[in-house]
């Protein structure tokens, strides 16, 4: 019963996330982009936008990472779920392009080994013969 109602809030909270989404794409300045803007104003006094943008981009991210771990999903697919949030980020403004550059090396440094042993029939990697 309390993982359903989860559930629905996780669901809930992914469908105004979408919302916020596209309509931030089909207008080129929205209340949503100069959001980094006033953090930045508030927090810093206009002085550093990139910290605006950590910060935002760290909220967005936790609370996306902790629904999809109430909602019990493996960490691969986690991953790959807030790789993609990470993406809107950049594309609506909130995020850097070089977050994206980061989280990139860091899969290639975490699933790297696994990619490999699925790629040569469990020959290589450090979980080689697990399966």
């Amino acid at each position: 019963m309390q993982r359903t109602r989860y559930r629905m809030w996780a669901m809930i909270v992914g469908c105004v996330f979408v919302g916020v989404m596209s309509a931030s794409s089909m207008a080129s300045a929205s209340p949503v982009t100069d959001i980094a803007d006033g953090l930045n104003n508030t927090l810093f006094g206009g002085t550093n936008l990139y910290a605006a943008q950590i910060i935002l981009t760290a909220a967005v991210m936790m609370a996306a990472g902790l629904a999809l771990a109430i909602l019990g999903m493996p960490p691969t697919g986690m991953f790959i779920i807030l790789f993609c949030v990470l993406g809107a980020l950049t594309a609506i403004g909130w995020a850097d392009i070089t977050f994206i550059l980061v989280a990139a090396l860091i899969a290639v440094a975490s699933f790297g080994a696994t990619a490999v042993s699925w790629v040569t029939g469990g020959g290589g990697g450090s979980d080689a013969g697990d399966t």
